[in-house]
């Protein structure tokens, strides 16, 4: 039902397919090669690259936090939310992150990756950030992604807060 079919992800579930030059490659390799030792091959996925990220993005502003206040009280939630908004260009498994107080996601362009799923498995399909298939800036609440159909067509996929929208070019 899916073959053929699109989806947006995070790089860490396609690590070995990133190029080199891909800011979270080192890093997604990292967490694929943790996660299944733990789980077993095969067993990466993007919620698990998440939660991976979580711990890198929480070990940079925690020890901030500490100097400023003790854990388990409004000020050191404060101070912990101070250091993560402070947090910029920190690689992770999906991604780098770059927070600030308007942007608690910190997720630019280079946390995605257009995967196509082909025999049943995924395969990097565009990789956003290099602009090869899109230069339409994104950011974090809305995409827009032109591409070719299988029959040279021009389709875009234009999304927000969830919902995506496909359109050809005469009806977009």
């Amino acid at each position: 039902a899916v073959e053929g079919g699109f989806v947006v992800s995070g790089p860490a579930v396609l690590a070995e397919q990133l190029p080199d030059s891909h800011p979270s490659k080192a890093e997604a390799i990292k967490f694929v090669q943790q996660y299944e030792k733990a789980y077993g091959p095969g067993s990466r996925n993007q919620f698990a690259g998440h939660a991976y990220d979580s711990i890198i993005v929480m070990e940079k502003a925690v020890p901030i936090a500490l100097k400023k206040a003790k854990p388990g009280t409004p000020e050191f939630r404060a101070a912990r939310r101070d250091a993560l908004e402070q947090i910029k260009e920190v690689p992770g498994a999906h991604g780098i992150f770059t927070m600030s107080p308007d942007d608690h996601l910190g997720l630019d362009n280079r946390a995605r990756v257009m995967v196509k799923i082909e025999n049943g498995t995924c395969t990097m399909e565009v990789d956003i950030e290099s602009g090869r298939a899109n230069p339409i800036p994104l950011d974090p609440y809305r995409f827009s992604l032109a591409i070719k159909d299988a029959e040279g067509k021009q389709v875009y996929f234009s999304g927000n807060n969830g919902g995506v929208k496909i359109t050809d070019a005469e009806n977009s």
